[in-house]
């Protein structure tokens, strides 16, 4: 009678350890994959900070992602660009205060020929005043 008993007792033993194995497994699964995501996050954000090389294949040599510059020279070709914008801004500045300058010179300009002739009619009309004092008409036509 002790031999089933032990039998009994070794089967639920074995189940019994089966089944924690079985809960410690899932557990043991799901902490690996966790840590699995971690590093790949912990290497991205390495790689965006510190840049990293080409990828490239190891049979082809091909080329799979391009080399990632860290993030001091990122900031440091953005620095470049702002400062090209800057001096665009700038230049551009200066050009629609020259143009205002131009609207200004360009109705003096158009005041002046207005001017001019209505003088040229002005002294067309004494001209043609003078011409008929010459002619002996007294100014009438």
């Amino acid at each position: 009678m002790t031999e089933p008993t032990q039998i009994g007792t070794t089967i639920v033993a074995i189940a019994a350890t089966l089944g924690a194995l079985a809960i410690c497994w899932r557990y043991v699964r799901r902490g690996w994959r966790a840590w699995r995501a971690a590093r790949t996050k912990a290497t991205a954000v390495m790689d965006a900070i510190l840049g990293r090389d080409a990828i490239l294949d190891s049979i082809t040599g091909e080329e799979i992602a391009p080399a990632l510059p860290g993030m001091g020279v990122r900031l440091a070709q953005q620095e470049q660009q702002m400062e090209l914008i800057t001096a665009a801004v700038t230049s551009l500045a200066s050009q629609k205060d020259a143009l205002n300058d131009h609207e200004r010179r360009i109705k003096a300009l158009e005041d002046a020929a207005l001017e001019r002739v209505a003088a040229k009619t002005e002294a067309t009309a004494a001209w043609r005043a003078v011409e008929a004092v010459a002619n002996g008409d007294g100014g009438q036509k």
